[in-house]
């Protein structure tokens, strides 16, 4: 029964080949915008979850080169205090400009989550020694010295005491995060010669308006010059899920799913040309026009099972390989999304033969083939 029936799918081998190559290809395009679609949502997920529930962002500009960030905290009780924004420095590892936060008071927990050591600042005896967490991603770069991790920014060497980053996303893996009372003479003059600032005050019990007053004041009182614009938000702020599958090239997955349907009806037109004959034949014999399609489909349906089969086997081996690729988790929603594949597949391949068998005549067909 199995040699019958891959007899009867495999005697056109160029038809099956093509047609299983082009599912292949469905099958890594959707499994991608899945995954890319999977990881933008438990990003946006994170970023939720790691932003304070009372949040007010001050952007300031200030071309005094005067220091307004080292004391800007002074006196605030409530809430934690963190310079992000654009505020940038060079990490010599990577040779390129890097943003970073700095954490400039802290006085609840803070939201950064670690996979090991701890966050600057966190001890009494931080204070001048140059200590930096950094993501997961970041922390790749750093080189070992002494049984000791390090990096140099701004051409200081500063020493690695924690890592950034949980198991869902990579939100988290792209930080650099430094204590204010832990950076360098560098850095600090890198830092007011840039201008522009984004002090963020969070806290996820505490109302923050006070501490922001006194921020402003700190900074008005060292600059007088100084632009500063605020912003309060509560709750989950702005999405950032369009922006995340944009970067991610979602649409390119969709665009090369849309040929591989595009390819699907191509496969019928040969599909046709070289069983041209035999739907004559079986027309000739009596055969019904549905039960001719009802064979086509079958066809159709194991090619679609076979490419699936090899899809499997392709996507075991190059995840040994390479362990980050294409994280697919065997669930509902993936039988779902096989069978949707499919049945569309299916359903694209027979509608043009559909349309040729109703229309055929089986005694010109056999002469046309003749």
């Amino acid at each position: 029964m199995g040699k019958k029936i891959f007899r009867s799918v495999f005697r056109y081998k160029l038809t099956a080949i093509f047609f299983i190559l082009g599912q292949l290809l469905v099958y890594f395009t959707i499994f991608g915008a899945l995954n890319i679609y999977n990881k933008a949502f438990q990003k946006e997920e994170d970023r939720v979850r790691f932003q304070y529930s009372n949040r007010i962002s001050l952007e300031i500009t200030d071309n005094s080169k005067k220091d307004v960030i080292t004391n800007c905290s002074e006196g605030v009780a409530d809430g934690n205090v963190i310079l992000a924004g654009k505020t940038n420095v060079f990490f010599e590892e990577k040779k390129s400009s890097n943003r970073i936060e700095i954490i400039l008071k802290q006085n609840e927990d803070i939201n950064y989550e670690l996979v090991e050591g701890r966050l600057p600042g966190s001890r009494y005896d931080d204070i001048d020694k140059k200590i930096v967490a950094l993501g997961r991603y970041q922390y790749k770069y750093a080189y070992e010295e002494d049984g000791k991790k390090y990096v140099t920014f701004d051409g200081e060497k500063y020493e690695v005491v924690g890592v950034i980053g949980n198991k869902d996303s990579d939100y988290l893996d792209y930080k650099i995060v430094f204590y204010i009372g832990s950076i360098g003479d560098n850095m600090l003059r890198n830092i007011r010669e840039q201008y522009a600032y984004t002090i963020e005050i969070g806290s996820n019990s505490k109302d923050i308006n006070n501490s922001y007053k006194i921020i402003y004041k700190n900074i008005m009182k060292e600059s007088r010059y100084a632009l500063i614009e605020s912003k309060s938000e509560k709750g989950e702020g702005a999405s950032t899920i369009n922006s995340t599958l944009y970067k991610e090239k979602f649409s390119v997955n969709i665009l090369v799913y849309i040929f591989c349907l595009l390819n699907c009806m191509l496969i019928s037109e040969f599909l046709i040309i070289q069983r041209k004959k035999e739907i004559a034949i079986r027309s000739t014999y009596g055969f019904s026009n549905i039960r001719i399609l009802m064979k086509i489909t079958g066809d159709v349906s194991v090619l679609c099972l076979a490419s699936f089969v090899v899809f499997i086997v392709i996507y075991m081996i190059l995840k040994i390989v390479k362990h980050n690729f294409l994280t697919i988790s065997f669930n509902k929603l993936t039988l779902i999304t096989v069978l949707l594949i499919n049945v569309i597949s299916i359903v694209l391949t027979i509608v043009y033969p559909a349309f040729i068998v109703s229309k055929i005549q089986p005694a010109v067909a056999l002469k046309d083939i003749e």
